[in-house]
């Protein structure tokens, strides 16, 4: 598949250390764990098509926002990728109940690309699922950070402790260095009671934690990608993924 983005109900390895290498070829014929992947969008379409499709089982409404599409400019597998603008693209995937995890373990990962040069803001979300309010309350939310051109991985991870916005397992806005203008992997997941954030497949020690309660969830929000769900919508990403 193409540059994909990939949410599983499960954990992947607690003790990763080095860069991923596996292209995951999620076909349901030689995938015997393909009934815990609850997205996966591989967004390998031809240059410019701007229809998104679900390929897992669950087959979410997958909606395309701004000038959200394809694109064979840049792509880390197959021939194409997701590209946003920075300033209006994202995509959503609709609310359902099998997105909210609550005490289960899960993974969810991505490539991304960041491109400096057209994202208009210091925050470029890669995943969102916030509540739409001020202080962005929500169980995860994932961004890249342009800090006068250094570039961080950002992240926070909430759970039904506190009051709700309080991001109770990690919240660091300048956690691990990243690059522009390369693909970079991004996976987090809970393990247990454990969160880990890997880059690159490297933990990264800010974006880690511990928490025995349940995500924070509200199934009345789906998911964004390139666009955080913030005051309405906040934070777009500039780029490929």
């Amino acid at each position: 598949v193409g540059s994909e983005m990939c949410i599983r109900d499960r954990s992947w390895s607690a003790h990763l250390t080095a860069a991923p290498s596996v292209k995951f070829w999620a076909w349901e014929s030689d995938d015997t764990d393909f009934d815990w992947v609850k997205v996966l969008l591989p967004f390998n379409e031809a240059s410019g098509h701007n229809g998104f499709l679900d390929h897992s089982r669950s087959n979410h409404n997958i909606n395309a926002w701004g000038d959200a599409q394809h694109s064979t400019a840049q792509a880390k597998f197959v021939t194409s990728s997701l590209v946003l603008d920075g300033v209006g693209d994202y995509i959503s995937v609709t609310p359902s109940t099998n997105i909210d995890f609550g005490m289960d373990n899960f993974t969810i990962e991505l490539w991304y690309w960041f491109d400096s040069s057209v994202q208009s803001g210091a925050y470029g979300t890669l995943i969102d699922r916030g509540a739409g309010d001020s202080p962005g309350t929500g169980p995860y939310w994932f961004a890249v950070k342009d800090d006068a051109g250094t570039y961080y991985d950002a992240g926070s991870i909430d759970s039904t402790t506190g009051s709700g916005s309080d991001w109770d397992v990690f919240n660091d806005l300048t956690a691990a260095t990243t690059t522009a203008s390369a693909w970079h992997h991004l996976a987090f997941c809970r393990d247990g009671i454990n969160f880990y954030t890997y880059h690159d497949g490297v933990v990264v020690p800010t974006l880690t934690g511990t928490s025995a309660n349940p995500l924070l969830e509200d199934t009345t929000r789906g998911i964004t990608i390139g666009a955080r769900q913030q005051s309405g919508i906040s934070w777009h990403f500039g780029g490929y993924i």
